[in-house]
């Protein structure tokens, strides 16, 4: 081999890396699994791949995918020569930690995934058949697994919806998104526990509308979605809710949240809210980071100070972050003879409204256009800022900009 083929050899396997690290297979309750366990379970995912077959490209690519996302400290390679070497012991010690738990379906799914991708011999699948009948998974439980396997070798939608409807309440709980995010627009995963909303990266977003839509389960997760905000959107005592690179367009509803634990937003851009974007009650971390605000606000008709433009806060927390945001064009209006307001982007709903935060920090945002307008006759004003901070312990400010519109970021009143 010469020397430009060295080079390009080395180039492609650069490509490959980044291509397997792009598309990684993540599982956190395996990947904190000990060493040891994670390694019987990848072994025996490589005899899968090497019994009575001849491996093929796609089947190794997947492999990686897999080790990849189970942060293993060996190279995929190394397992596939363990395997080879594998004991009765090694096999009974796999059977013992996972077929009582969730990583035994996994286990299924990947089994079926890499056989597919082979020379599809039959004492192939009879092997891995005998693995799963080990792991104890029940037959309307493979069923499932089978038509999520079909869905992620057809990259087909339409397969994953089928796929849904067979959904056992027992598999509920798998978080399949890194298996269908490239090609599947709609709930990747959908329990009494967990949500998680996701759609295609670069290319039409998955558009979903609120009305009615309440959600109570422990974890939340909207990533990729375009949302169309209609009526009341609740979300009540969940432990997490999180939007990542989401585009969320006000559509004569704002969302409700009550109770949450932690309240997260990265990359998103939120745009045309007249009820204020978020109306928070006791919600204990709210951190906002890299997204982007335009034309969002309130109008209240209260003879009193009313605030919170673009969220609105009541109740206890621990702390509030905004950190890299672009804010353009929010406001707080209040139409009422004598009427203050106070806070065009963050605030409390109405001054007889407790709010009793630990801390907030304001950084590296940029405000352009932020307005605050009260009532005729207002006989007491609340300083026109940004930020109402009212009963909160700590306050942090730096390097954010100003650029039109109010110049004070932060007021006590």
């Amino acid at each position: 081999m010469g020397k430009i083929e060295e080079n390009i050899l080395e180039i492609r396997n650069h490509f490959m890396e980044l291509q397997n690290e792009k598309y990684t297979i993540h599982n956190g309750r395996l990947s904190d699994k000990e060493e040891y366990l994670k390694s019987l379970y990848v072994q025996m995912l490589s005899t899968v791949v090497q019994y009575e077959n001849d491996v093929t490209e796609m089947q190794l690519l997947f492999l990686q995918r897999i080790v990849k996302g189970l942060c293993c400290e060996l190279q995929t390679e190394d397992y596939m020569r363990k395997a080879l070497d594998i004991s009765m012991v090694e096999v009974k010690e796999f059977a013992d930690a996972y077929q009582s738990e969730e990583g035994r379906y996994y286990f299924a799914l990947n089994g079926m995934i890499l056989s597919a991708l082979g020379e599809r011999n039959d004492s192939n699948y009879e092997y891995l058949a005998e693995l799963i009948q080990m792991l104890g998974i029940h037959i309307t439980e493979l069923r499932y697994l089978s038509k999520v396997a079909e869905t992620v070798l057809m990259q087909s939608s339409e397969i994953f919806d089928e796929a849904k409807k067979m959904m056992t309440e027992e598999l509920g709980f798998l978080d399949l998104t890194d298996y269908i995010r490239n090609f599947y627009a709609g709930a990747v995963v959908d329990s009494k526990s967990e949500v998680v909303y996701s759609a295609p990266e670069k290319q039409v977003v998955h558009s979903l509308e609120t009305e009615g839509m309440e959600f109570y389960q422990r974890k939340v997760v909207f990533v990729g979605i375009e949302v169309n905000v209609a009526g009341k959107w609740q979300f009540h005592s969940c432990e997490e809710v999180r939007f990542e690179n989401c585009t969320i367009n006000g559509n004569g509803g704002y969302l409700y949240l009550q109770g949450v634990g932690s309240f997260q937003m990265e990359g998103c851009k939120v745009r045309k809210f007249a009820n204020s974007f978020a109306h928070l009650e006791s919600v204990g971390n709210v951190l906002v980071v890299s997204s982007a605000f335009n034309e969002c606000g309130r109008t209240e008709n209260e003879v009193t100070t009313v605030g919170g433009g673009v969220f609105c806060y009541e109740g206890k927390g621990e702390s509030v972050v905004f950190d890299g945001n672009y804010i353009q064009n929010v406001y707080i209006r209040n139409i009422a003879k004598g009427g203050d307001a106070t806070g065009a982007f963050f605030g409390l709903k109405s001054r007889c409204i407790g709010m009793c935060l630990e801390k907030i920090e304001v950084k590296n945002n940029i405000f352009t256009g932020g307005e605050c307008i009260s009532g005729e006759d207002v006989w007491y004003r609340v300083s026109e800022c940004l930020i109402y901070s009212r009963d909160i312990q700590k306050v942090s400010e730096k390097n954010n900009t100003v650029k039109g519109g109010i110049t004070t970021i932060i007021g006590k009143g």
